[in-house]
């Protein structure tokens, strides 16, 4: 579903992630831990194109590569992050969060289907 291989990622100079491969499979959960600085926004805004660095190497998702391409593009493949811990929608319910994350590409009309696919967890 979602593969990454060989990026890097440069501010400038100053490289932010270097040569970092990752895959995540259909309906796995991935958690990604690491200190301050270490690079875990900037792997993420990668992904989705939503920082200004250069960029090098692959993100492909469901098989078609989209480094490079705009963050739109890339929300309308489906590919959206649901940030945590920022209360940027403190007044929604979860449920509303989720479906922010789906307004503004095709899945959208979708998201119950997508909300039921995803097995509950306690």
């Amino acid at each position: 579903m979602l593969k990454i291989a060989g990026l890097s990622a440069k501010y400038g100079s100053i490289a932010a992630l270097a040569d970092v491969t990752l895959s995540v499979g259909r309906g796995q959960i991935v958690s990604l831990l690491g200190s301050n600085g270490a690079g875990k926004s900037t792997l993420l805004g990668c992904i989705t194109n939503s920082v200004s660095c250069r960029m090098s190497g692959s993100i492909k998702f469901e098989g078609a590569e989209i480094l490079g391409l705009n963050t739109e593009a890339i929300i309308a493949r489906g590919l959206v992050l649901a940030p945590e811990g920022r209360q940027l929608f403190p007044e929604l319910t979860v449920e509303e969060n989720l479906r922010m994350g789906a307004y503004g590409f095709d899945r959208g009309r979708k998201w119950r289907l997508d909300l039921q696919s995803v097995p509950a967890t306690r």
